[in-house]
């Protein structure tokens, strides 16, 4: 190894920002200083490491005497703050502030980024060429410090952090000081996808907050680990993304569409939040009109607010409220075989069988109403102010405020009935329904309670 400071000296006058060079083999040609074989350079950027260097001098100034430096075979840069680049080939212009680097295989640049709320970020992006945009800093007669302002990778790009997350992308831009990944496909059919464990996402674009460990994408559409843990995935697809990886949330808006094997399918107009526990959905949460298709071919729909919740394996239900009331077209609506309910709030418990969620119990409130739409039969409609549904065992009970009273009509065995509560059952063989009246059952009805019940033949109108 021969120390070139000595010929540095030679060559040119000394100055602030000199760089420290040593290699087995050197020349110079007035121009350019030429190296081989083990090259080792102590620069403002970092500490250079190479087979082959090309130091040319550019125009007589502070940078003076050599402005642009080419290196290659083996390249290695080792930067501020930890942060690493390896390459095959690397042009580092320090007038322009412009770099360009290539691998034959694969370049790679590596940092670690403190998170806002503690801890650290580590990534790594890879991908067969790069361009790099320098910043620089000067203090009086120092020597300049250079970093890495961006980097665009271009080329088969992966971004791995957190060694967990792996983005893919055509194109991905690195903005440092942001701590700001942008990925994103060239054209239709181009690469842009996230991997993690055994799951996918597809997006046109995506963007990496290292600092605040969040991603967010447009038009992703992919797979997630389902509620109960099921073989197969849960897919979705929305209009945009936001994942915060720290708080394990994932907000999606617009146009959402989750289909979960153990659950069913739901649709989101504005927006559902998943929350993952364990590599696991642990909850949704949906705001806006949400359609739920369960597995058992029943149907929820709600303008307010659903939250599922995994564990606990319930949902709570709210319809949104309008001047201290909640409109009847915005009322939440469980529909089923052969009737279809109307209710202001409810709460649903499931049981989970063969990895798959059943309702086991509805419980409805706030002017609640009851239709069939069986069109085989006689309607059978009532309001009540409180419900509950069995599904398995299809029986209704019906409970009035104190007060208040049950109103309940079937057609079909001509019966007109007001209680305080009613409770409906059906044959599990003949299909037959029983209706019960208890606490001052009436068999007959006020014309105030006739007119209730037509509100009942209008709602039929709009069952979603």
């Amino acid at each position: 190894m021969i120390s070139l400071l000595a010929f540095l000296l030679a060559v040119a006058s000394p100055v602030a920002d000199s760089t420290a060079v040593s290699s087995a083999n050197a020349s110079y040609d007035g121009n350019a200083l030429i190296l081989k074989g083990q090259v080792i350079l102590d620069h403002g950027l970092g500490k250079m490491k190479a087979e082959e260097a090309v130091l040319e001098r550019q125009e007589v100034g502070k940078e003076f005497p050599f402005s642009f430096i080419r290196l290659r075979k083996d390249v290695l840069l080792s930067l501020s703050h930890d942060a690493t680049l390896s390459c095959d080939t690397a042009d580092l212009d320090f007038v322009s502030l412009k770099g360009h680097i290539t691998g034959n295989d694969r370049l790679c640049y590596t940092d670690s980024l403190k998170r806002k709320k503690g801890g650290k970020t580590l990534f790594c992006l890879t991908s067969k060429r790069a361009d790099l945009d320098l910043s620089k800093q000067e203090e009086d007669e120092q020597k300049p410090h250079y970093d890495v302002a961006s980097l665009l990778a271009q080329d088969a790009v992966e971004f791995e952090y957190d060694q967990k997350y792996t983005l893919h992308a055509d194109t991905a831009l690195y903005r440092k000081l942001q701590n700001h990944v942008s990925a994103k496909r060239y054209q239709e059919g181009g690469l842009c996808k996230c991997t993690y464990d055994t799951n996918q996402i597809e997006a046109e674009t995506m963007d990496a907050d290292l600092a605040l460990s969040e991603l967010s994408m447009l038009r992703p559409q992919g797979t997630l680990h389902s509620l109960l843990n099921s073989p197969n995935p849960a897919l979705f697809s929305s209009d945009t993304l936001l994942w915060n990886h720290l708080n394990n949330t994932l907000l999606l808006k617009g146009h959402v569409h989750l289909q979960d094997p153990s659950l069913g399918e739901v649709f989101a107009d504005n927006e559902m939040q998943l929350t993952q526990v364990k590599n696991q959905l642990s909850s949704i949460k949906t705001q806006g009109k949400t359609t739920v298709n369960y597995l058992n071919a029943h149907k929820l729909t709600c303008f307010g607010t659903i939250d599922i919740n995994q564990k606990k394996l319930k949902a709570t239900l709210f319809s949104p409220i309008v001047d201290g009331v909640t409109p009847h077209n915005l009322q939440l609506s469980y529909q089923e075989e052969e009737a279809t309910i109307f209710a202001d709030t409810g709460h649903i418990e499931y049981t989970a069988i063969n990895n798959t969620f059943q309702p086991i119990s509805i419980s409805l409130k706030g002017n609640v109403y009851l239709f069939s739409h069986d069109a085989n039969k006689p309607l059978a409609y009532g309001i009540t102010d409180r419900l509950t549904y069995s599904p398995t065992t299809r029986t209704f009970i019906l409970s009035a405020d104190p007060g208040k009273k049950v109103i309940f009509i079937n057609e079909e065995e001509n019966l007109r009935l007001s209680a305080h509560e009613v409770h409906v059952t059906e044959d599990p063989s003949t299909k037959k329904q029983t209706v019960k009246g208890i606490g001052n059952v009436q068999l007959t009805l006020s014309s105030e309670e006739e007119a209730l019940m037509q509100k009942i033949l209008n709602l039929s109108k709009k069952i979603p």
